[in-house]
């Protein structure tokens, strides 16, 4: 028989496990929540990060649509910089450690 206090610590075990598990298998952001990319989810997952990636105004440089603006051109290329960082960001944290 677990006393009391055993069996709040188990609780919060089991509570921080299956945090522990969701943070491995879901991507959580300002906008939701969806499952990470692995083996077997790729179309959902697409679905998902192409609609992070425009409301993050991040799309288009995925696709290489978007040419990297001369050194010079300093405001340009920081914006450039910043859009492609965010992009990488967001699709390599929502994959899973299998699929990184």
């Amino acid at each position: 028989m677990l006393n009391h206090a055993n069996s709040n610590t188990l609780t919060v075990n089991i509570e921080t496990t299956t945090s522990t598990l969701q943070s491995q298998t879901m991507y959580q952001l300002k906008y939701g929540e969806f499952p990470k990319l692995n083996h077997l989810n790729y179309s959902q997952w697409h679905k998902h990060m192409e609609l992070i990636l425009h409301a993050e105004d991040a799309f288009e440089i995925t696709l290489g649509n978007e040419e990297t603006p001369p050194e010079n051109q300093c405001i340009q290329n920081a914006d450039f910089c910043h859009y492609k960082g965010k992009a990488l960001a967001l699709i390599f944290e929502s994959c899973t450690i299998t699929a990184q």
